[in-house]
């Protein structure tokens, strides 16, 4: 049976060419990291593929042969943060279009957790805080999150108003979680 649209969330093994020849496969779209690999000749022969897509922040294992007869240069959307992880690790595929799928990149999956505020045009006020701090963006700003270094979330403002109170918050470091329209910040708090 052969279907335009295929969603992966966990790994085909020991299902040699499971795919192979669907002439009428379109999109591939793997989620989450519970895909690991995808077999030698998986998805050969699947001519008309016209995209990829994984938000797997871990790119899984393929194989030489996996994509074996596929057209190279339809676009493979990946994580921004991890492009160069799936240039590196799909290198025996030889794609060569990957785009980058914007709201999947923020800073703590780029491993940078602490971003400069100054490059992201964000300005956090007063730092140290007591009761409140102001958030102003050169972007409008979704939501703001405070989260302990522990990556408990404890306060959350999804209607933004410029400012959030932080009085309930005990004393010490906090992260907070700035989304807008454009990109993810994280920045760090103290609260005396």
């Amino acid at each position: 049976m052969s279907y335009p649209n295929i969603n992966l969330g966990r790994n085909i093994v020991k299902s040699y060419n499971v795919f192979s020849g669907n002439t009428l496969l379109k999109t591939i779209n793997i989620t989450g990291n519970n895909v690991t690999a995808i077999e030698d000749y998986t998805f050969s022969g699947c001519t008309s593929l016209t995209s990829i897509t994984s938000d797997a922040t871990k790119p899984p294992t393929i194989y030489e042969n996996t994509f074996y007869g596929v057209d190279r240069s339809i676009p493979v959307n990946v994580p921004c943060c991890f492009m160069n992880d799936y240039k590196t690790k799909w290198n025996s595929a030889a794609f060569t279009n990957y785009q980058s799928i914007e709201d999947i990149c923020d800073s703590s999956s780029c491993g940078d957790a602490i971003k400069d505020i100054a490059v992201q045009k964000i300005q956090i006020y007063p730092n140290p805080a007591k009761d409140e701090i102001f958030i102003k963006s050169d972007s409008p700003i979704k939501k703001v999150e405070i989260y302990s270094l522990t990556s408990a979330l404890l306060l959350s403002d999804n209607d933004f108003n410029g400012k959030i109170t932080v009085s309930t918050l005990l004393k010490g470091i906090y992260l907070v979680k700035v989304y807008t329209d454009k990109c993810l910040t994280i920045s760090k708090i103290v609260k005396e």
